[in-house]
């Protein structure tokens, strides 16, 4: 009985320390500095109905995505090896960091405006909320300097995303 009373404190404590790394992850990402450019995109894509592939198909520049998808998913390689090695990369944020100050990341950043629909297009089309696409949404975010707040997962920013550009449209 005193065993897995022990044990179940640690993994309780376990739990609460990952809840809370998310928590403050998730806070970095949504206190996004401004960007000293306010760009205004061109969204013909997102209606009422929600999004048109099509248009949003013939707006993308297949090179930019596969160059972005490339070095998106080099980077969550990267941190998932890094995980592998330090269990404390993922409880104490780090994983955040590392992207932050990667090259990879860096290299999308960079690409500023091109990147913008190809970003969007890796989040919609994914069946998946992982780190791929939580990283896809920071380096959106970024670009765009849409500030939005409050978002859990990439399906979640997909969601608000949305319905920001809807309710801005001119």
């Amino acid at each position: 009985m005193g065993k897995k009373l022990f044990f179940g404190i640690i993994a309780l404590i376990l739990i609460l320390i990952l809840v809370l790394s998310f928590t403050i992850n998730e806070s970095k990402v949504n206190n996004v500095e401004p960007s000293p450019k306010n760009v205004e995109y061109n969204w013909d894509e997102i209606t009422l109905n929600g999004v048109d592939e099509q248009k949003l198909f013939e707006n993308i520049n297949t090179d930019d995505l596969e160059q972005i998808a490339s070095l998106l998913q080099n980077l969550e390689r990267e941190i998932e090896e890094k995980e592998k090695e330090d269990f404390k990369f993922v409880f104490e944020a780090k994983w955040y960091e590392y992207t932050l100050n990667s090259k990879q990341f860096d290299e999308v950043l960079k690409m500023g405006d091109k990147a913008v629909k190809p970003l969007y297009t890796i989040i919609y089309k994914s069946p998946n909320a992982g780190l791929y696409e939580y990283i896809c949404c920071m380096a959106l975010q970024r670009i765009t300097n849409y500030q939005l707040e409050d978002w859990h997962n990439s399906k979640d920013f997909l969601e608000k995303f949305n319905k920001y550009i809807y309710e801005n449209k001119k």
